[in-house]
């Protein structure tokens, strides 16, 4: 009752409320549905055995890969703001920042999947889910791309383009969907693997195109970084092989984070403020 008094209510709505809240509502049961796709399309056209190993093998790439969303959710306050301004050049800048601290993360996360994925496999699942080995190095594949993927699609939404990241979603549910049907059918559970990835790839390249100079946004901000993480997995195959996995593993992921240091002068100072973040707690 106290609170009731003290509170006025408005009798007029504020219809800015509902702007572009059909976009935001599609985007968001996109996001939902499509993890849920794949072991949903599958079971037409693989095995229930198969099935199994594909939903196994997806288990850790789906916890892994909600990380770089989390960080991002950083961002939206700042970009929101920046984009309501219409500041083009302040909005681009913390979005190549976004950009860059979630391809680093994302390639540190997905690093230890992608080079010896079996170790993982046997530790936290047992050998009888090693059929599912090759459909997690291609899934591991997917944490990488949904950390570059999420910073573009934010880019969008944060700059009064929503409507294009649905149609952009909504490309990649359809591209996900037909990937599923026919790679699973002719390539088994490593085509069922390759199918997200595929459609996260078609997305890069959709947001790209609604991005002003999107091309080059994406090229300066993330190729030292896509080379850096290139030469990470060689050095891994051709020296480290013969290392205990977990060995062998964080010597590449030593080598990934210091190529960054060396090559990339704001790529250090993102990793300075993570590290000085993880300090602090």
């Amino acid at each position: 009752i106290i609170a009731v008094k003290r509170i006025k209510f408005k009798k007029e709505f504020d219809n800015n409320i509902l702007f572009q809240l059909l976009s935001f509502t599609t985007n968001s049961v996109i996001i939902i549905l499509t993890p849920q796709l794949g072991p949903i399309i599958l079971e037409k056209v693989l095995s229930v055995q198969d099935v199994g190993y594909y939903s196994a093998a997806f288990k850790i790439p789906a916890i892994l890969y909600q990380f770089p969303g989390i960080i991002a959710t950083a961002f939206y306050p700042k970009l929101f703001s920046l984009g309501n301004e219409n500041n083009v050049y302040e909005h681009r800048k913390m979005s190549s920042l976004e950009l860059q601290l979630m391809t680093i993360l994302g390639a540190i996360l997905a690093l230890p999947f992608i080079l010896n994925a079996k170790y993982w496999i046997v530790t936290l699942l047992g050998e009888k889910y090693l059929p599912a080995v090759g459909a997690l190095v291609i899934l591991s594949y997917l944490v990488f791309t949904q950390a570059v993927k999420f910073p573009l699609a934010d880019f969008l939404t944060t700059s009064n383009r929503q409507w294009q990241r649905t149609i952009v979603m909504l490309s990649g549910l359809i591209i996900s969907i037909l990937g599923y049907i026919y790679l699973g059918r002719y390539f088994g559970v490593s085509g069922g693997a390759l199918a997200p990835v595929l459609a996260d790839v078609i997305m890069i390249i959709g947001c790209l195109f609604f991005i002003p100079n999107g091309f080059k946004f994406l090229w300066t901000n993330t190729a030292m970084i896509i080379f850096n993480f290139i030469i990470a997995i060689v050095s891994y195959k051709l020296l480290f092989t013969q290392f205990h996995p977990l060995i062998g593993i964080t010597i590449a992921e030593l080598i990934f984070i210091g190529l960054i240091v060396l090559t990339n002068k704001e790529s250090k100072n993102i990793l300075n403020l993570v590290f000085l973040k993880f300090k602090k707690n």
